[in-house]
């Protein structure tokens, strides 16, 4: 008893070592599996990273916006001269003839005195001729407008009539595709019953030809039978008066038999033309349905011709006109006709004298009698009372953004003044640049001290304006990219792509451009960190 005690306490602790042991076995591989796992994540923040960085390298960011209405600055920016407002030009409009000069250099002049007179006839003229510019540019916008209706009308016209004879081609396919199919139908049953006839013949053919095997063999049977019996009549020659009628029987039966044959022959020769005659119906049934069926082909393939070229018309006639700022460009010239007119009137009422505005001293005298005013000061003359001037030089691409008679904006060290008009332009002898005197106002600017002139001129309206950046140029063609979503297998990515346009006016910072890609709601990229090309993959920049 004892020694099967200790037996079992023995195999017990061998029980709870075991169990031990697959404990800490169980425990160890928990852990193999949680390095695993962790090893795994760590891989895939590694290459997640890797991608993004692969990205961010290799995948262009740019910056993208919407084209916006609106107007071209033309900004003059210019450095120069503030100096004593000691003199002061006197301008008038130019091409007028001068009938009399009344002042000279360094003579003395009171206000309201007359310092030169105007030909009357060729102010007249100068009215004249400006009234008629007037009148054309009227016109010629009548005409537009009128023009513009015309093409509207004509278009809504065109694309009516395109959209009937679309309409009407569809109607005519319908009922020749009927027609078609129809004679199709017609044909398939002829030679269906073509088929049925020439097979009854032939049936009938196989009935005549076994009639007639029957008959020659029948009457085959009875030659053999008349052989056989005139032999036993050669060997035995009794019973003359039986054998006679015999061989008259037999005789007159041979007759029937071969008159027979002679008939089911003449009834399988009639049956035989037949068959051939419904072989040829067949044949001749056979091609007539192949014919209908090319005839069918033909006629679907020129419906769908005529189908796609009446879509095509359709088409062609809904698109707009192209964009004309004609009439727009006519307004501005109007406008500035106008004001000239008005200037050359108020001319007019004074009797084409030009007087002193204030008392001073003639310091000089650009006009002369006989000769034709120009756009610079005809005289120059002293005045205290007239404040400051301010005079610069700039390049002489400007000249098309400056006009005597314009606003300008001077700027000093902490100063500025906006009452302020350009009262000549003198071009250099070179033609490459032009100096620019402006008459200004402002106590807080001295004689002698460095300012900046700012003359700005606003554009015509235009539909789409974007920045310079976004425009690029390649074979004398400009064009933007517009920025565009696409879904690939690796999501929704945006894509770069090109799109022409026309350049209708720009300056240093924004262009003005028309193209048929372009709405208001497209986006166009107008800024990137790389070489951007059409179809190129892009990322926003955060």
């Amino acid at each position: 008893m004892q020694k099967q005690s200790v037996i079992e306490n023995m195999k017990n602790i061998r029980k709870n070592k075991n169990s031990e042991n697959e404990i800490a076995v169980t425990g160890k591989s928990g852990i193999f599996w949680l390095k695993g796992l962790a090893g795994l994540l760590a891989v895939m923040l590694v290459f997640t990273i890797a991608s993004r960085v692969a990205a961010s390298i290799t995948v262009p960011q740019v910056t993208a916006s919407a084209p916006s209405p609106g107007k071209i600055e033309h900004t003059v920016m210019a450095l120069g001269t503030v100096e004593a407002g000691g003199e002061k030009a006197i301008v008038i409009e130019e091409g007028i003839l001068v009938a009399q000069v009344n002042v000279h250099t360094g003579e003395s002049i009171g206000e309201g005195e007359t310092l030169f007179a105007l030909d009357m006839d060729s102010l007249e003229d100068q009215i004249y001729e400006l009234q008629n510019q007037i009148k054309k540019l009227q016109l010629e916008n009548d005409s537009l407008k009128k023009n513009k209706a015309q093409a509207d009308a004509k278009q809504q016209l065109e694309l009516k009539r395109a959209q009937e004879d679309y309409e009407e081609t569809i109607a005519k396919n319908t009922v020749s595709d009927g027609k078609a199919n129809e004679a199709l139908q017609k044909a398939a049953d002829a030679k269906s019953q073509a088929e049925k006839e020439l097979n009854s013949a032939k049936d009938a053919l196989a009935q005549a030809e076994k009639e007639l095997n029957a008959v020659k063999e029948e009457l085959q049977n009875v030659k053999d039978a008349a052989a056989a019996e005139q032999s036993k009549d050669t060997a035995d020659q009794t019973g003359e008066a039986e054998k006679k009628d015999t061989n008259s029987t037999i005789t007159q039966k041979l007759q029937q038999l071969e008159e027979a044959v002679q008939e089911k022959q003449n009834t399988y020769d009639t049956i035989q033309a037949k068959v051939t005659e419904k072989q040829a119906a067949l044949d001749s049934a056979s091609v007539a349905l192949e014919e209908k069926q090319e005839q069918l082909e033909s006629n679907t393939s020129t419906a769908e011709d005529a189908k796609k070229a009446a879509e095509r018309a359709v088409e062609d006639a809904g698109l707009s006109a192209d964009i004309d700022h004609t009439q727009e460009i006519n307004a501005i010239s109007l406008e500035q006709f106008q004001k000239q007119l008005e200037k050359l009137k108020t001319l007019k009422q004074q009797n084409g004298e030009i007087t002193a505005p204030s008392s001073g001293i003639i310091t000089k005298v650009c006009v002369e009698t006989g000769q034709k005013t120009t756009d610079t000061a005809a005289v120059v003359m002293s005045d205290e009372q007239s404040g400051l001037f301010f005079t610069t030089t700039t390049d002489s691409k400007n000249r098309e953004y400056l006009s005597v008679g314009d606003n300008a904006t001077i700027t000093g060290v902490g100063k500025e003044t906006s009452d302020c008009s350009i009262v000549s332009l003198e071009t250099s002898e070179d033609g490459s640049s032009i100096k620019v005197s402006i008459a200004m106002q402002g106590d807080g600017f001295l004689p002698g001290e460095s300012a900046q002139m700012t003359a700005t001129r606003k554009s015509e309206s235009y539909d789409y304006l974007v920045p310079v950046t976004a425009v690029w140029q390649e074979n004398n063609k400009a064009y933007v990219l517009l920025l565009e979503t696409e879904n690939t297998v690796l999501g929704e990515q945006y894509i770069a792509r090109k799109a022409e346009v026309q350049i209708l006016d720009k300056n240093s910072s924004y262009a003005a451009v028309s193209g048929n890609s372009l709405s208001a709601d497209c986006q166009i990229i107008t800024d990137s960190d790389r070489t951007v090309g059409n179809g190129d993959v892009v990322r926003m920049t955060e």
